[in-house]
């Protein structure tokens, strides 16, 4: 057990780098900014483990990055990334032998996660050489975002026992700051601003459609809100119903309640649907009758997943239109027939924006919001179009490993892979009708629940990938 002098020692090298990472992102002054880093640096030397949830605390910023003034331009570095960086930097300088001695060895043992994420790699870079010469910065920016960076945390997530679980409760945490923002601002106080410019073309943080009033939180739309929160609240809620003391359980059940609220507030029906399965499948795990429910809680996800294919192809929340979803989806399936191997990391927008010369859009889009969609509403058909078929069959080779591991987790009456595969209904039913993946907090929660599964006991007891050179100490 950690002492209370560890605790305390602990908060103050949290705060510190909170602070340092602040200043690194928002100094006015050159020379702050270099102190800053300095001190970021020397913290994460110290603490790698606390560095790393840097990471899950700055993604929900991602559209508020960190800007930087680089020979008469401005750099935009998100700070999750910055925090990564940084992580990734701290742990080679620590123990750089470690490190290597790591790397060797997942080459020489081949394991199917360490396969199936270099599989993924090797599909996005495929997918920048497809892209279109106008998309293929896009591109690149897309694998480093969403494919190099996620598996980096992963990794990082992976060197030191209980580590993804500490990441969780710092998402959870950051999913409870979100909450709130958006809480706020639906009864009139907006703070997004304070955290700084959002970079999403001057979208509202409330939108005022359908008779209702939709927040947007610290994200560029309310469906990006519930497609967060939605896979957050399952972890929250396992974590309240698993603490060992009363205040904290009264906390995460707040921090709970608070998340779900945030879900509410986005008005996405999405959102709503996959908070329901989620529900589905918790109730069935925690009641104790897993097996013998598992028909009816299957039938339930089935129903389910269509309610939100048919609810989500509406449209506006009110009704609005009946075919915009189903018009995106023909024409992205139009675009798999005539490049089945995809089209790239962020290369939908480049051939459905008509901007571009290259589209085959309906009429019915043009003038609409919808012109300027960058993804087809749907995570299979957005994962095919980015990665091709090669990447699509990684994503679901890591998935299904971690869903098979919280599978037997939950047979063993254990609770923490109830809230694993809580998370993957929501994400799996959202993603039905929207973004599954390419996200920068949705890849990384996709990748958190992979490491989340891995520390939990296989089937048989022992683990199926024992880490050799795990850091015990960091």
């Amino acid at each position: 057990m950690m002492r209370d002098r560890d605790r305390v020692r602990d908060g103050l090298i949290g705060g510190g780098l909170v602070l340092a990472l602040g200043g690194v992102a928002r100094g006015e002054e050159l020379a702050l900014r270099l102190v800053a880093l300095l001190a970021l640096v020397a913290l994460a030397c110290w603490r790698p483990a606390l560095a790393v949830l840097l990471v899950p605390l700055g993604a929900p910023l991602a559209l508020i990055p960190a800007q930087f003034a680089l020979a008469g331009r401005t750099l935009l570095v998100p700070l999750h990334e910055l925090a990564l960086l940084v992580a990734v930097a701290a742990a080679v300088l620590r123990a750089p032998r470690l490190v290597w001695h790591e790397l060797r060895d997942a080459v020489r043992r081949r394991t199917p996660l360490m396969l199936a994420g270099m599989a993924l790699l090797l599909a996005g870079l495929l997918g920048v050489a497809l892209a279109v010469p106008d998309g293929r910065g896009a591109a690149l920016r897309e694998w480093r975002w969403m494919l190099l960076e996620p598996l980096l945390f992963l990794w990082l997530l992976r060197r030191t026992p209980g580590q993804a679980w500490r990441a969780a409760r710092a998402f959870t945490i950051a999913g409870v700051l979100v909450a709130a923002v958006a809480w706020l601002q639906w009864v009139g106080i907006d703070l997004a601003p304070w955290f700084g410019e959002k970079q999403n073309f001057g979208t509202p943080n409330v939108v005022e459609a359908d008779g209702v009033r939709r927040v947007t939180s610290v994200y560029g739309h309310p469906n990006n809100l519930g497609l967060t929160l939605g896979r957050l609240w399952p972890l929250a809620l396992v974590a309240a119903l698993l603490a060992h003391h009363r205040a904290a359980r009264l906390a995460w059940a707040a921090a709970t309640l608070l998340i779900l609220g945030g879900v509410a507030l986005s008005f996405s029906r999405g959102a709503w649907i996959g908070a329901l399965a989620a529900g589905v499948v918790l109730g069935g795990a925690l009641a104790g009758r897993w097996r013998r429910s598992m028909p009816l809680l299957l039938a339930g996800a089935v129903l389910l997943g269509g309610a939100a294919l048919v609810i989500g192809a509406r449209g506006g929340l009110g009704g609005g239109s009946v075919t915009n979803r189903a018009l995106l989806w023909q024409e992205a399936l139009g675009l798999l027939a005539r490049h089945p191997l995809g089209l790239g990391p962020d290369q939908f927008y480049f051939w459905h924006n008509p901007e571009f010369g290259r589209s085959t859009i309906d009429p019915a889009l043009i003038g609409t919001s919808d012109q300027y969609a960058s993804h087809p509403h749907q995570g299979l058909l957005e994962i095919w179009l980015a990665v091709g078929p090669i990447g699509l069959l990684a994503l679901l080779a890591g998935g299904g490993l971690a869903l098979r591991r919280a599978w037997h987790a939950v047979g063993r009456g254990d609770w923490r892979g109830a809230a694993i595969l809580a998370a993957a209904a929501a994400a799996v039913t959202h993603g039905m009708v929207d973004q599954f993946y390419f996200v920068e907090d949705l890849a990384l929660i996709f990748w958190l629940l992979v490491a989340l599964a891995w520390q939990l006991p296989a089937a048989d007891g022992p683990a199926l990938e024992e880490e050799p050179y795990a850091l015990h100490r960091a």
